[in-house]
Order: structure tokens, then C-alpha cells, then sequence
């Protein structure tokens, strides 16, 4: 009974107690460790869902091109004849005031 009782209270040796706190300290850092992972984790899901939404929102964008281009392409057309007929009045405007008697309207 002496040898257990002499067993039960002798110290840590102190390899055992260096191998113990080396232990606790590669828990502990490999709780760190896991804790900064799924925090990168959740980050990077962040950005794959963020980029999802912007691809989403520009290809819903390029969609529309097709009809942006139409429309540009009308009023382009448009715009010029527009301008057409503004120089064609415009050269028609010219000519009458070449032409002008006043004398001829009273």
C-alpha cells in the first residue's frame, strides 16, 4: 500500500508535463486555426455569391443589347433623315430669299 500511495503522489515528470503543455498548445492552436479556416470559409461564400449576382446581373444586361442596338440603329436612321430634310428646307429657304422681290408682295 506504501508503493501506491508513493506512486499516486509522485510529480510529472518534467518530459511528460513538456509533452502535455505542447499538446494543449497544439489544441489550442489548431482550434485557432479551424476558428480562422471557416471564417475564410464563409468569406470566400460571400464572394462566390456576390460574384454569381453580379455575372446574373450582366448577363441580364448583355441581353438587352440586342434591342439597345435596334433601337440606336432607328434613331440614328432617323436623326439623318431629320437632317436631310432640315438642309433641304434650309437650301429651299436659300433659294426663295435669292429669288425675294418685295416688291412683288404688297
Amino acid at each position: 500500500m506504501d508503493k501506491v500511495n508513493k506512486t499516486a503522489t509522485t510529480p510529472i515528470p518534467k518530459t511528460l508535463q513538456s509533452i502535455l503543455q505542447n499538446t494543449h498548445n497544439t489544441q489550442k492552436a489548431l482550434a485557432e486555426y479551424i476558428t480562422k479556416t471557416d471564417t475564410l470559409h464563409a468569406a470566400q461564400q460571400k464572394l462566390i455569391c456576390d460574384t454569381i449576382e453580379r455575372i446574373e446581373f450582366l448577363e441580364s444586361q448583355i441581353s438587352g443589347l440586342p434591342s439597345l442596338r435596334k433601337q440606336y440603329s432607328d434613331l440614328t436612321a432617323s436623326y439623318n433623315k431629320s437632317i436631310e430634310v432640315i438642309n433641304d428646307l434650309s437650301k429651299r429657304l436659300t433659294d426663295l430669299e435669292a429669288n425675294y422681290d418685295p416688291t412683288i408682295i404688297k
